[in-house]
C-alpha cells in the first residue's frame, strides 16, 4: 500500500522550496557574482534531474512489485468462473496499492458507457505502459478467446522475474550509496586517528634528530 501527500499540500512545498531557492540564489548573486550563481544553477538543475529520475525508478518498481498481487488475483477470480469484467470490480474494491487507483478509473469507464476492451486498452498505457502484462493476456481473452489462465500464470511468473532483478538491482545500489559514508565519514577519522598521528611522532623525530 502506498502512500502519498494530498495534492494541495504537495503543491505548497513545491512553492515553498521554489521560493527557498529563488531567495539563495538572489542571495549568491548578489554576493558572489554570476559565475557563481551559473554553477549554482547547474548544481540544482542536476539534483532535480537526479531526483526526478530516481524517483521514476522507483514508481516503476512499485508497480511492478504491486502488479505480481494483481495478476495473481485476477487468475484468482477468473479461475473461479468469474468474467474479466466481474473480477477487475471485484480486485478495484480489494487491493489497495499503486495500481488500486487505475483500477478503480478502468471500471468508472466502463460504467459511464466505454466498452471493456476500449478500457484494457486505456490500462494498457498508464503506469509508463507497466500494466501490459496484465492487460495483455485479459485483451486477449476478451477480443480473441484465449484461454485465460495459462496466459496470467505465465505473466505471474513474469511479474516475479522482474521483482527479483529488480531487488538485486536495488541490494547492487547499496555498495554505491555506501561509498559516501565511507569517503565522507569514515575515512576522514581513519585519517585522525592514524595518519595523523604518525606524522606527528615523524616531525617530533625529526625535530629531536637535528638539534
Amino acid at each position: 500500500m502506498t502512500l502519498g501527500l494530498p495534492s494541495g499540500l504537495r503543491r505548497h512545498k513545491r512553492r515553498i522550496r521554489l521560493l527557498g531557492l529563488s531567495l539563495v540564489a538572489v542571495g549568491i548573486a548578489v554576493l558572489g557574482g554570476v559565475w557563481l550563481l551559473l554553477a549554482f544553477l547547474t548544481a540544482v538543475a542536476i539534483w532535480h534531474y537526479r531526483r526526478k529520475m530516481l524517483n521514476k525508478r522507483q514508481a516503476t518498481s512499485t508497480t511492478i512489485y504491486d502488479l505480481g498481487e494483481v495478476i495473481d488475483l485476477f487468475l484468482l477470480g477468473t479461475s473461479a468462473g468469474l468474467t474479466v469484467w466481474l473480477t477487475l470490480q471485484e480486485i478495484s474494491l480489494l487491493v489497495a496499492n499503486s495500481i488500486s487507483a487505475s483500477l478503480k478509473e478502468a471500471v468508472r469507464r466502463v460504467n459511464r458507457g466505454a466498452s471493456l476492451l476500449d478500457t484494457l486498452e486505456w490500462l494498457s498505457l498508464q503506469h509508463d505502459g507497466q500494466l501490459r502484462l496484465l492487460t495483455r493476456p485479459l485483451i486477449e481473452a476478451e477480443r480473441y478467446g484465449v484461454e485465460l489462465a495459462p496466459s496470467l500464470m505465465r505473466a505471474s511468473a513474469e511479474a516475479r522475474r522482474l521483482r527479483q532483478r529488480n531487488g538485486e538491482i536495488a541490494a547492487r545500489s547499496v555498495a554505491v550509496k555506501l561509498m559516501f559514508p565511507l569517503v565522507l565519514c569514515i575515512l576522514p577519522a581513519f585519517a585522525l586517528m592514524t595518519v595523523i598521528p604518525q606524522l606527528a611522532n615523524t616531525l617530533d623525530l625529526l625535530q629531536s634528530s637535528q638539534t
